[in-house]
């Protein structure tokens, strides 16, 4: 067996989850919070529901300040991690002392209301971690992907608010990729839309978001002309999004460009000049 089969993953010392066991911890989760809340009556679980929408809303415009300042996803990240949980914790300080003394049947009810999606978005949250070490067992499960399919609708969402946050690098990376660290600034992939191909020059079209597998989205791209494929590297102008490079730089040392994500199956050089630089293969001038 080749050396690497010896090789053990951080999952190899945990036990494996099977499908059932996915789907009946997310259950778990939403059964748990529904619970909860439904106890806590209609003022508090609204009062929970929005102090986690509002954590998460203070930890952006945080990060965007820091990130701006700094120009440092880390300290951006801190900086969201801390503002977040410091608004958690001064929310619980000011209400703990308050409670819904009605408890009536419709304050349970509206309870259990707010409970259901605060347990919606924290199995969501747990099913993307989740993702990291189980990745196969995860996309197996029916009840997980059926909440893992709101993914794209976030993207969605983040692109018509233009919300600049920072994103995993993509886990198909080339030797290209010069990032410093393991997270780039979000992309709004809409404003994409109708760049130029680089292997007819034609337009592409934006078609969306779709899970690749796991928490895994990708946008996808289609040039109206040739067909070609892609997240956007297919393209001038998304590539040097993407890697902050220009696709002639790399077709220039002899590299045939596909797309890792939305493969075509057949390599190309970028065809032109660049409509982002004004750059061109060497071999173009000599034509």
């Amino acid at each position: 067996a080749p050396p690497g089969d010896y090789l053990l993953s951080f999952s190899d010392f945990l036990p494996l989850p099977k499908m059932t066991e996915i789907d009946f911890l997310v259950i778990s989760i939403i059964i748990l919070s529904v619970f909860l809340e439904a106890k806590e009556g209609f003022f508090n679980s609204l009062k929970d529901l929005l102090s986690a929408l509002g954590s998460i809303l203070i930890g952006i415009i945080t990060y965007q300040i820091t990130y701006r300042l700094s120009s440092s996803f880390n300290l951006g990240i801190i900086s969201f991690l801390v503002s977040a949980f410091g608004f958690l914790i001064i929310i619980y300080l000011v209400f703990r002392n308050k409670k819904d003394r009605g408890k009536s049947l419709f304050s349970r009810i509206g309870g259990g209301i707010s409970g259901f999606f605060l347990g919606i978005g924290a199995s969501l949250a747990t099913l993307i971690i989740l993702s990291l070490f189980f990745p196969v067992a995860v996309e197996e499960a029916k009840l997980g992907n059926k909440i893992l399919d709101l993914l794209p609708k976030i993207y969605y969402l983040a692109d018509r608010i233009d919300l600049q946050f920072p994103m995993l690098k993509n886990a198909y990376t080339k030797e290209w990729e010069n990032w410093d660290g393991q997270f780039r600034e979000r992309i709004n992939f809409s404003h994409l839309d109708r760049s130029t191909c680089i292997q007819c020059r034609g337009k592409v079209r934006f078609e969306g978001y779709f899970r690749k597998g796991g928490a895994l989205v990708s946008p996808l791209f289609i040039c109206e002309k040739c067909g070609r494929k892609s997240d956007g590297c297919q393209t001038f102008e998304g590539f040097h999004k993407l890697y902050n490079k220009c696709p002639i730089d790399i077709a220039q040392k002899g590299m045939l460009l596909d797309c890792g994500v939305w493969a075509n199956g057949v390599g190309v050089f970028p065809k032109g000049q660049c409509p982002v630089c004004g750059k061109r293969l060497l071999s173009d001038y000599r034509h």
